[in-house]
């Protein structure tokens, strides 16, 4: 006998912790936008 009760559903969220860019010089873009308009989002 269990008194576990049952789950009808789960949420898992993880933040983005490691960005792998993949595209040529979008790093150096991203830091050169940053300069320009700091209150700019990605």
């Amino acid at each position: 006998m269990t008194f576990a009760p049952r789950i009808a559903g789960l949420v898992l969220a993880t933040p983005a912790l490691e960005v792998n860019l993949m595209v040529p010089g979008a790093l150096t873009r991203i830091r050169m936008m940053k300069k320009l308009s700091p209150d700019a989002t990605i």
